[in-house]
């Protein structure tokens, strides 16, 4: 994001020469937005989440045991259970059913923990964005260099991200890297093209 950001704001002003100056708001600016938007987005998907667990203890305590037991056994089979049989998740099913019945369903409503969850997502966007910026700082006289800089920053995060992801997918690490700088040169170019 950062990287478009930079690169595209000499296209959208028009100049020739752009001050390090615009740079660093357009992309602070950019940084603060998309932090606000991914942490109202983290707190209202999981309060979708209580009220779809919400909804299903009152569906599960209002039909019949065997109608819940094959809902469940359904919402199991894209998990890490989908590797048993029939009668494994039948029988998981059956105890969370039993589980289930002394739950009593609440109405979704904002926690504690999504307020400090989606301060944790903004202050992550926004720094993460902000390593990008930080050439710009140093060498205000200098945008061409500060901007090549930012690209390189860039780039090096993105290998990392792609790098630190592949170890929890059971992937190689280098070649995800590799993947996921191109998918950030991939998106960064359309969107600069596009004006974003």
């Amino acid at each position: 994001m950062a990287m478009t950001v930079a690169s595209s704001t000499k296209l959208a002003t028009g100049e020739s020469v752009v001050s390090a100056r615009i740079v660093i708001f357009a992309v602070l600016g950019c940084n603060i937005a998309w932090g606000v938007v991914d942490g109202i987005v983290y707190i209202f998907s999981n309060m979708l989440e209580r009220g779809r667990l919400s909804k299903f203890v009152s569906y599960a305590k209002s039909n019949s045991p065997e109608k819940v037991v094959t809902i469940l056994e359904n919402e199991i089979e894209n998990t890490i259970f989908k590797s048993l049989n029939h009668e494994e998740k039948k029988q998981i099913s059956t105890d969370f059913l039993k589980s289930i019945s002394k739950v009593t369903p609440q109405k979704a409503h904002i926690t504690r923990e999504d307020m400090f969850g989606s301060l944790a997502i903004f202050v992550l966007v926004f720094t993460s964005g902000f390593v990008a910026v930080v050439p710009f700082f140093f060498l205000p006289n200098n945008v061409y260099l500060a901007l090549k800089l930012s690209n390189i920053i860039s780039i090096i995060l993105l290998f990392n991200v792609g790098y630190q992801w592949a170890k929890y997918t059971d992937r190689n690490k280098i070649k995800t890297g590799a993947a996921m700088v191109l998918i950030g040169f991939f998106i960064a170019t359309v969107t600069t093209l596009l004006g974003g």
